[in-house]
C-alpha cells in the first residue's frame, strides 16, 4: 500500500475472480484531517501478489533498504504521541507492502481515528480488514466511506466484492448494476461489468 504507487494498493484472488480495488494515489502525509474526496487516477485490480514493478517489495524479495526504512519510520512513529499523525499512514502502507497486513491494521486504525475526513485511508483500512478475513469490519468501513461520499466508485465496487464473498451474490450484483448505471464510464463500473459477465459465462 505504498502511497506513491497504489490504492489501498491491496492483493487477493477471490472466488470467481472477484477482486477488491485498492487506492494508488500520490499524496502528502496530512497533519490535519483531510476533507477532499477526489478520485485517484486509476483503480488497478489486485491478485495474489502486490501489483508493481520488479523493484517493489514482494513476499520473497523485500529489499534490505526497504526494511531499514520501514524500521526507521516505525521507530519515529512509535516514539511520538498517539495524536501525532506524522508518518502514521506511511508506516501502515509500508507494513502492508511488506506483507505484514495484521501489523498494518493498528496504524491504519490510528490514522483513520485522527483523520476521519481522509477517505483514502478508510479504503486502505477496509481492504486490510478484507484481506485478513475481517469481513464485517471491512463492510462497516466501506459503508462509512459511502456515507461520506456516496459517489465513491471504488467503495461501491468494493462493497459488491464484500457482499459476494459473504455469499450474497444477488446483493453484490445489485450494487454493481447501480454502479454501472450511475457511472458507466468509470473504470470501476467497467470492472464490475466485466466481472459480472465472467460470473455468468
Amino acid at each position: 500500500m505504498n502511497s506513491s504507487k497504489y490504492y489501498i494498493g491491496i492483493a487477493l484472488v477471490l472466488v470467481a475472480a472477484v477482486v477488491i480495488v485498492v487506492i494508488t494515489q500520490q499524496e502528502e502525509q496530512p497533519q490535519e484531517p483531510m476533507t477532499e474526496n477526489g478520485m485517484p487516477p486509476g483503480h488497478p485490480p489486485i491478485d495474489g501478489e502486490m501489483p508493481g514493478g520488479e523493484g517493489e517489495p514482494g513476499k520473497m524479495n523485500v529489499r534490505r533498504e526497504f526494511l531499514d526504512t520501514l524500521n526507521a519510520v516505525r521507530g519515529r512513529v512509535d516514539s511520538r504521541p498517539e495524536t501525532d499523525t506524522a508518518e502514521v499512514l506511511v508506516l501502515a502502507r509500508m507494513l502492508y507492502d511488506s506483507h505484514q497486513i495484521d501489523a498494518s491494521i493498528p496504524y491504519f486504525e490510528r490514522f483513520v481515528r485522527l483523520a476521519p475526513g481522509h477517505l483514502d485511508s478508510h479504503i486502505d483500512l477496509s481492504v486490510a480488514y478484507f484481506e485478513t478475513k475481517q469481513y464485517d469490519q471491512a463492510l462497516k468501513m466501506t459503508n462509512t466511506v459511502l456515507k461520506k461520499d456516496p459517489d465513491n466508485t471504488i467503495a461501491m465496487y468494493n462493497l459488491g466484492v464484500i457482499n459476494h464473498i459473504q455469499d450474497k451474490p444477488d446483493e453484490a450484483k445489485r450494487i454493481w448494476k447501480k454502479l454501472i448505471e450511475k457511472y458507466p464510464d468509470s473504470p470501476d463500473a467497467q470492472r464490475a461489468e466485466n466481472l459480472m459477465n465472467s460470473m455468468t459465462n
